[in-house]
């Protein structure tokens, strides 16, 4: 079967073995070199789930690899790798959201501020980590702002809160991309909605 066929659809079959895999076919000099790193295996192939969990195409490989090989050797975290990578002038047009036929769905000062105050560092890795009150405001801003029947991308301003506005939004939104304003492609000039405004709850 066609490793590379499947992990573009489901993140789930992406493991160590599916990644060698397509090294192997793609960048069959490299396989050695990470045979013999296992966290450097295990590091890509993190990248490229947080890429396909997001339905970022993980071709062309030659080009990923590369920015992961720079970032990977100057020792910065998964997350940033996946947020460098995902900006690759052979990666960015292809973004899930950078198509006319969604909308921007762009959040206020407010709320970004909320999941600014809410990232806390543990053990290297950056958490979002809301109070629930400010959690079930926040969902509920934007099931207040979503339109159903609309294709929807939410845009972010600082790009560092990208990742934790798509981890705040997936369960219930699934189907609703977030990109970064660096990510966004402006020549598309697509309808920009009114900005989803955090309120805190009545008391």
């Amino acid at each position: 079967s066609d490793a590379r066929g499947v992990v573009l659809r489901d993140p789930e079959f992406l493991g160590h073995q599916e990644v060698a895999e397509i090294i192997e076919i793609e960048l069959p000099g490299t396989l050695a070199e990470l045979r013999s790193s296992p966290g450097k295996l295990r590091a890509l192939t993190q990248v490229c789930r947080g890429l396909v969990v997001e339905g970022v195409p993980i071709k062309p490989f030659g080009e990923i690899y590369k920015d992961f090989d720079r970032l990977y050797s100057g020792d910065v975290n998964f997350q940033d790798i996946v947020e460098s990578i995902r900006l690759l002038p052979v990666l960015r047009a292809r973004l899930p959201g950078n198509d006319r036929r969604f909308s921007i769905l762009p959040l206020d000062a407010r709320f970004e501020a909320e999941i600014r105050n809410s990232i806390y560092q543990s053990g290297g890795h950056a958490v979002l980590a809301m109070e629930p009150e400010n959690c079930q405001n926040a969902l509920t801003a934007f099931r207040n702002s979503v339109e159903q029947e609309r294709k929807t991308v939410v845009v972010v301003d600082d790009p560092k809160l990208r990742p934790f506005v798509r981890t705040l939004i997936e369960l219930e939104f699934p189907n609703i991309p977030v990109l970064s304003r660096s990510e966004h492609l402006a020549d598309l000039e697509l309808r920009t909605m009114a900005p989803v405004e955090f309120k805190d709850r009545p008391a």
